[in-house]
């Protein structure tokens, strides 16, 4: 029972996620689970129309079920009884896709945008998204009147009511080396000009033992317990006094750890890292882009 500005839901089994009231015509952004039928429960004598994506329409005594395909991207306009104009939007989105929206102030009024596997690393004062190097940031943004992104961003194709807009960042710098400093013992040194110009600077380290220590001129600053996943630092966030003599130790298995699957090969190893450098992209205003 959502009163959508006059119409009511009446039930439905999608899941609200936002709703957006400073347009013509109120918006309700809700995201279906992918083990729900995808259905929404109106009056008979209420109106609807595919803006985007397909629909199916029962009709049973009195109400009007709307089902939706699963996993895809779907905009209704809501119609009261004997009335031609939209009272009131509907958007759902799949579950997958639901991950990576996010509503937020943009030029002037709150919006929805996609940003897929991109961050969204700042909204105040200015709009900010964050990628992987040499990789294209895509954001879908609705609505769409008003829009004023920065240079360097392009736009794309994307079916209505969204408008696409993508930012190709630029290369890497160079990674960081990783020496051996002795048994369990390892030394990190990074380039400060080149983690300075990142907006998050990822070290990904893949190390095998009971525990794994962070340490700069000698005292700690970081651990991780060991949990069978890979343990990702952001060397930016450490700030570059830590850097200068930043080094990771680790330590052997201890049979007495409970909890927790015992890594293969041997302890203390380092058995792979990754380089993840990640540059930022501003959507307006004098910032420059990182």
């Amino acid at each position: 029972m959502t009163d959508l500005n006059g119409v009511d839901l009446r039930w439905a089994t999608v899941e609200p996620m936002a709703k957006l009231t400073d347009q013509d015509v109120p918006t309700w952004v809700y995201w279906a689970p992918e083990w729900t039928d995808r259905a929404l429960a109106f009056g008979k004598d209420v109106s609807l129309t595919n803006e985007l994506g397909t629909v199916s329409h029962t009709t049973t005594g009195d109400e009007l079920v709307v089902r939706v395909q699963e996993g895809q991207r779907t905009s209704l306009l809501v119609r009261k009884p004997g009335t031609s104009t939209a009272c009131a939007r509907i958007t759902i989105l799949g579950e997958a896709e639901s991950l990576g929206a996010v509503v937020t102030p943009l030029d002037g009024r709150n919006r929805l945008i996609f940003i897929g596997t991109a961050d969204m690393t700042g909204a105040r004062p200015n709009v900010r998204f964050a990628a992987p190097t040499e990789t294209r940031i895509t954001a879908d943004v609705f609505p769409t009147a008003g829009l004023a992104p920065a240079t360097g961003w392009h736009s794309g194709r994307v079916a209505a009511p969204f408008a696409r807009y993508t930012y190709s960042l630029s290369a890497a710098p160079a990674a960081p080396q990783i020496t051996a400093d002795g048994p369990g013992r390892w030394r990190v040194t990074s380039d400060p000009t080149a983690v300075a110009s990142l907006a998050e600077a990822r070290l990904v380290l893949d190390y095998r033992g009971g525990e794994a220590t962070l340490t700069s001129a000698g005292k700690p600053i970081t651990n991780d317990l060991y949990h069978g996943e890979r343990w990702t630092i952001d060397l930016k966030q450490l700030g570059a006094a830590a850097r200068a003599d930043l080094k990771l130790a680790v330590s052997a298995w201890d049979d007495g750890i409970n909890g927790v699957t015992p890594p293969a090969g041997p302890t203390p190893s380092l058995a792979d890292w990754q380089w993840v450098p990640m540059r930022e992209a501003a959507w307006s205003g004098t910032r420059s882009t990182r």
